[in-house]
């Protein structure tokens, strides 16, 4: 083989896998983008991360090839916070058991529990059009005993059903959880303040 063969060849090659090493960092960085997606209001509205860090402009995985890993039925994963000093830290999202809400950070070893936000103000309708005898579902400590106790709400109310899965938001202003339960069948939101009292629920309209 020439020379000048060879070296187009090699030339080729080269150029082949540089263009694979392009769509892989192209492809890693969409990927990376879209999953940051799905919490990164949720961080940069955090009442815990402002108070510690101030304004959040910038979030990273800290690993682009492993964004985390599951421990007790939640996911955990870490990222880079930058703020507007142009600070960066270190700090895990707890992607919660049985949801696919976040629930709160670990910074530094220690959990802080935070839901997504919602304003009671908005479901004042429901509250009125509630039907619904007086009912509480009882203490609960954490978000996993709360949909336990909502779990037991629903069957009683709707029967078994396949697939229950959840997503919760808080007020904290109104000391009232918004739990939303999704199946196969039939969709449900719940308002439950925190001593417990069922405000109210409703079927959740389809987008």
């Amino acid at each position: 083989m020439k020379k000048s063969n060879n070296r187009n060849l090699i030339i080729g090659f080269t150029i082949f896998y540089l263009v694979c090493i392009i769509l892989i960092i192209i492809f890693l960085n969409l990927n990376n983008k879209r999953a940051i997606n799905v919490f990164e209001d949720y961080v940069k509205n955090s009442d815990v991360l402002k108070e510690k860090y101030g304004n959040i402009k910038k979030i990273r995985f800290k690993n682009p090839l492993n964004y985390g890993k599951s421990v007790n039925d939640e996911y955990i994963m870490t990222i880079k916070i930058t703020n507007d000093q142009n600070k960066t830290y270190v700090i895990d999202v707890i992607d919660g058991k049985s949801t696919n809400s976040m629930v709160g950070f670990i910074i530094n070893g220690e959990r802080f529990v935070e839901y997504e936000k919602f304003n009671l103000v908005d479901y004042q309708d429901k509250i009125k059009n509630n039907n619904l005898e007086k009912q509480n579902v009882g203490v609960f400590n954490n978000y996993q005993e709360l949909f336990d106790q909502i779990k037991i709400l629903f069957i009683k109310l709707y029967g078994e059903k396949d697939n229950l899965a959840y997503k919760i938001y808080y007020d904290k202003n109104n000391l009232t959880y918004l739990i939303e339960t999704y199946s196969n069948e039939q969709s449900v939101g719940f308002l439950i303040s925190d001593n417990g009292n069922v405000l109210s629920i409703f079927e959740l309209e389809e987008n």
